[in-house]
C-alpha cells in the first residue's frame, strides 16, 4: 500500500504539471496554463493544491514521497510570480514552450528570456519537494 501512495503522490504532481504544460495544439498561447492568468480559475487551482500541499506535510513523515503534493503548487506560484515581469517586458504572458512547440514568433513571439524563465520554473517545480523534504528532515 504504501508503495501505491508513493506512485500516487508522483503520478499527481507531475502529471497535474504537464497536463498544465500541454494543450490541444502545438501553440504555446493556448496551453492549459494560461487558465491561471484568469483569477477565477487561479483560485480554484490554488485553493484545489493548496490542499494537496497540506496533505503533502502532514503525511511527509509517515510517508517522504508524499513531500511531492506540494511541486503544483509551486509550479503555479513561481508562474505568478514570474509573470508580471513579462506583463511589463512584453505586454504579454508568459510563454512555456518546447523545441517540439510551435511557439509564435514575431515582435509579441517567444524571447529567449521566456525560455530561460520557463525553463528555471519547470526545473524549480520538479526540484523543490526535494529541498523541502531535506529542509523538514533537518530541521522538524
Amino acid at each position: 500500500m504504501e508503495k501505491i501512495l508513493s506512485i500516487t503522490s508522483l503520478l499527481v504532481a507531475f502529471g497535474y504539471i504537464f497536463y498544465l504544460l500541454s494543450g490541444k495544439d502545438l501553440n504555446p498561447k493556448k496551453f492549459r496554463y494560461n487558465e491561471l492568468f484568469e483569477n477565477s480559475k487561479f483560485i480554484k487551482h490554488f485553493v484545489f493544491f493548496l490542499i494537496f500541499f497540506a496533505i503533502g506535510i502532514f503525511r511527509f513523515y509517515s510517508n517522504p514521497m508524499e513531500i511531492y503534493y506540494t511541486a503544483p503548487l509551486n509550479f503555479i506560484l513561481l508562474i505568478t510570480l514570474f509573470n508580471p515581469l513579462f506583463r511589463a517586458l512584453y505586454n504579454r504572458n508568459i510563454i512555456i514552450a518546447t523545441r517540439w512547440d510551435k511557439p509564435p514568433k514575431g515582435k509579441n513571439g517567444i524571447k529567449i528570456l521566456d525560455r530561460i524563465i520557463g525553463a528555471l520554473i519547470l526545473i524549480i517545480s520538479l526540484l523543490s519537494p526535494i529541498f523541502l523534504s531535506a529542509f523538514l528532515k533537518k530541521y522538524f
